[in-house]
Formats: C-alpha cells, sequence, structure tokens
C-alpha cells in the first residue's frame, strides 16, 4: 500500500509543477492585458493549486508518521478547511469557464452567488458533523459522519457534471450550430476530458470505501490537481480559438 501512496505523492508533485507552471503563465499573460492583479480567476487558481500542494505535503507527512497526538488533530482539522477551499474555488473556475459562455451576465452572477452558497452550506455541514464525529460522542455520529463524507462527494460530482454538461449544451446550441465551426474542437475536447475529470471524483468517493484511508487521504489532493490542470488546458484552448 505504501508503494500506492508514494506513486500518488509523486503524480502530485510532479502535477503541482505543472499545472503551477501552467498557472503561471496565464497569470502574466492577463496581466501584460490588463494590468492589473486583482483578476479574480488569477487568485482562485493559485489558491487552489496551493492548497492541493499543501494537502498532499500534509498527507504524506501524516502517513510517514511525522504527525502524531493533538498535531494529528490539527492536521486533520486544517486538512477540513483546505479541502473547504479547493472544493469552493474549483467550482467558482469551472463556473467562470460556463460564463464565458452565457450571454446575460446577470443569469452569470446568479449562478457563481448560487454555487458559492450551496457549496459553501455543504461545507459547514460537513464540518458540523465531523467534529462531534472526530471527538467520538457517539456511534451514531461517526456512522453519520462517514455517510455524509460520501453524499458530499456526491454532490460535488453532480455540480461538476451538471456544469461541464450546461458548457457543452451552450457550445454547441450557442456557437457551433449558428455557424461558428471553429468552436467544434472546444466541444470535442471537453465532452472527453470531463469523463477524466469526473473519474477523479468517482475514484475519490471508491477510495473512502478502502480499508487502508491512507491511499484516499494523499489521492485527493492528487485528484484536484488533476482537475485544475484540465481547466487551465481549456481555458488555453478557448483563449487559443477566440485569437484564432
Amino acid at each position: 500500500d505504501m508503494d500506492i501512496v508514494s506513486v500518488c505523492f509523486g503524480f502530485s508533485l510532479g502535477f503541482s509543477f505543472l499545472t503551477m507552471s501552467k498557472a503561471a503563465r496565464q497569470a502574466f499573460a492577463i496581466y501584460q492585458r490588463t494590468h492589473r492583479l486583482s483578476n479574480l480567476y488569477i487568485w482562485m487558481i493559485w489558491i487552489e493549486g496551493i492548497v492541493s500542494l499543501i494537502m498532499a505535503l500534509l498527507s504524506w507527512f501524516y502517513i510517514r508518521g511525522n504527525i502524531q497526538g493533538m498535531q494529528l488533530l490539527n492536521q486533520e482539522h486544517d486538512c477540513r478547511i483546505l479541502i473547504a477551499l479547493q472544493t469552493q474555488c474549483l467550482i467558482q473556475i469551472i463556473a467562470n469557464r460556463v460564463g464565458l459562455i452565457m450571454i446575460d451576465k446577470r443569469k452569470v452572477r446568479n449562478l457563481k452567488l448560487t454555487l458559492f452558497i450551496l457549496v459553501g452550506l455543504i461545507n459547514i455541514s460537513v464540518y458540523c458533523i465531523w467534529i462531534p464525529a472526530r471527538l467520538g460522542i457517539s456511534k451514531t455520529i461517526v456512522h453519520v459522519n462517514d455517510i455524509w463524507d460520501r453524499i458530499e462527494k456526491v454532490i460535488y460530482l453532480l455540480i461538476d457534471g451538471a456544469l461541464n454538461g450546461y458548457f457543452l449544451y451552450l457550445v454547441r446550441a450557442k456557437l457551433v450550430s449558428r455557424g461558428l465551426t471553429k468552436y467544434k474542437p472546444l466541444f470535442n475536447f471537453n465532452a472527453v476530458i470531463v469523463c477524466v475529470s469526473l473519474s477523479m471524483d468517482i475514484l475519490i468517493i471508491g477510495m473512502m470505501s478502502l480499508p487502508n484511508t491512507f491511499i484516499y487521504v494523499q489521492f485527493h489532493p492528487l485528484a484536484y490537481i488533476v482537475k485544475l490542470n484540465i481547466e487551465l488546458s481549456m481555458a488555453d484552448l478557448i483563449s487559443k480559438i477566440v485569437r484564432s
């Protein structure tokens, strides 16, 4: 099992370097156009990347036994906060991509706000259940925590799938069907890559049931780094098509 964990950690570091290099390139390009550092998209991709890397390192130290006792409880608390940032930023990054195709900017703001509130409420509910479960108040709350953890991941899977499905619909209905055939590669690429993105969520849910939780702990940050890399690749493709 430690061999699998080590491979996951190695891939996490490799993907982190690749992803953050791409993020730096995009941030520099946006700064060249706007001469501002207040772009929310830039901040979100950097927060997502840094949080995922920190989680990978914390998980690795935990698995190696470098974190024990009260440090372990603090580490689990920190990971909960990092996961909340991870999910919130990634959902907003996907919503930002969908918003590029939407014509009504008021609907874009409403979409982002709705997702922000929904994900925030989910994270708060997870935290409220996790604290008494971690303290071992009762077997019932521990069981509820195990179930809700899986339901939470399923909800994020459905949100991810719904946003990507809506994006595909908009590209085909608003662009390709109206003669803008240069956007067809975008449709085809997203149709394929969304399967990879959703498979990360499915693997996270599946690994929660493994007897050895070490693999799940180390795979979670890797999955989100991969999903961030996918979003950056989509942004690169959109920018390339728009300029063509």
